[in-house]
């Protein structure tokens, strides 16, 4: 059913695009409803709430399905699965014209239908919501993660690790691992991991990455899942270095100070601190 959930979601967006004043019969052409996806491009939209006529389609109601819009095309994960498809702007409608997905077995959404999401829906958009809507069916996503990153200080730069209270970097540290993000101004995050010891060589970079920020500081890391494109054969350090990956990813505050930007966790004050590298 999560696959569903990706369709509709890609309807939500396209739709919310074409509408953001309101939900009436208003024609906005491809041209600013492709201006108003870029406005949130990369955002991770999370499904708060579904109601539908066919209770078929919210059976399997997953809270926390995820997805984010890239140019014409639309990402999402909904707790088992990944999918990912393109959409056109047609009129004032969102329309998902392809998708694939990931089918891993997920006993509790069997008889969902990843394709009866493939439609043109009536949409609103707003600041914080994304709400798609056709007859009796509603879906609503909501981000707090919107905020624009023009003018911020830490984005296209390059930070490297410095200190973190993960008790496994100082080992990872001193097997010769080092690591490296920087944060793009279209919300896309990449890490680097090098194992720095000769004759050694291990070089990974992770690209799939996404995240937004909001107010008081707060972010939101989503990772599509992907396998890092590496360099060299791994040491035996490697499950640590991975493990610590993906604390980081989910870490849900961040702030900067002069030269430093630290990522947070702030239901257990987990830490990671990087230096802007010269």
């Amino acid at each position: 059913m999560k696959k569903t959930f990706g369709f509709l979601t890609f309807a939500i967006i396209l739709g919310s695009m074409f509408s953001c004043k309101d939900s009436s019969v208003e024609t906005i052409s491809p041209q600013s409803g492709i201006e108003l996806i870029n406005r949130f491009k990369n955002v991770p939209w999370i499904l708060k709430s579904a109601t539908a006529g066919d209770s078929s389609l919210i059976s399997h109601f997953y809270d926390g399905y995820t997805l984010l819009l890239n140019d014409t095309a639309v990402f999402g994960y909904d707790g088992c699965n990944w999918f990912d498809g393109k959409f056109i702007i047609e009129s004032r409608y969102f329309n998902i014209v392809g998708m694939g997905h990931t089918e891993v077995g997920c006993p509790q959404w069997i008889n969902y239908n990843p394709y009866m999401l493939i439609n043109s829906w009536n949409f609103n958009l707003t600041d914080t919501s994304f709400t798609l809507f056709k007859n009796d069916t509603t879906f609503k996503f909501t981000s707090y993660y919107t905020r624009s990153l023009s003018g911020s200080t830490f984005t296209n730069k390059v930070w490297k690790l410095t200190a973190t209270n993960d008790d496994r970097y100082s080992y990872l540290e001193s097997v010769g691992y080092i690591f490296k993000i920087k944060l793009s101004g279209e919300r896309m995050l990449t890490i680097r991991k090098i194992n720095t010891v000769p004759n050694t060589e291990y070089d990974c970079t992770y690209n799939s990455i996404y995240f937004g920020i909001g107010i008081n500081n707060s972010i939101f890391i989503y990772d599509r899942g992907y396998t890092p494109s590496c360099i060299g054969t791994p040491p035996s350090a490697e499950r640590m270095s991975r493990d610590l990956i993906e604390d980081l990813l989910t870490a849900t505050n961040y702030s900067t100070i002069s030269s430093t930007l630290t990522l947070t966790r702030i239901s257990d004050g987990r830490f990671y601190s990087f230096n802007l590298e010269d």
